[in-house]
């Protein structure tokens, strides 16, 4: 996990005011980056292109929480 610290130093948290949160890393590099962790995390949403232009992808960290990994292209 200390890879997800050195890579994206603060999240944004969503609270939809339901039972879950999720924290969202806007970051450069989302498509190297998901390659080098996809082996070693339980991936909930595989990389792809959102129809609002990101390139994203989600994972479960180990207290639950969801993080969406995400990068603007245009």
């Amino acid at each position: 996990m200390a890879q997800f610290r050195s890579t994206a130093p603060c999240f944004v948290v969503a609270d939809i005011g339901a039972t879950i949160h999720w924290y969202e890393v806007r970051m450069q590099g989302v498509k190297d980056f998901y390659e080098s962790v996809r082996q070693h995390v339980d991936i909930i949403r595989p990389l792809g292109k959102q129809f609002y232009g990101d390139w994203e992808f989600e994972v479960k960290d180990p207290n639950g929480y969801v993080l969406v990994f995400s990068e603007l292209i245009d």
